[in-house]
């Protein structure tokens, strides 16, 4: 089944000069683990392939508290 990611989070964007950042957030604990599963650094450099010059890294952070 597939489900669009702003189902499951949301996110934030910036931008300073060529380096642009993303964060993604899950809205329940339980949609991370699903999320860090399909949102690779490889789909989302395929995905901004015709707007991206450079390499995505992607960190993570496990563990975060979820706010209620």
């Amino acid at each position: 089944m597939q489900v669009p990611l702003r189902k499951l989070a949301h996110s934030r964007t910036g931008d300073k000069g060529n380096v642009a950042n993303i964060s993604v957030i899950a809205y329940k604990p339980e949609y991370y683990p699903v999320i860090k599963e399909q949102v690779t650094a490889s789909v989302v450099k395929q995905k901004y392939e015709k707007i991206l010059t450079g390499e995505v890294i992607r960190y993570e952070i496990d563990n975060s508290t979820f706010a209620a």
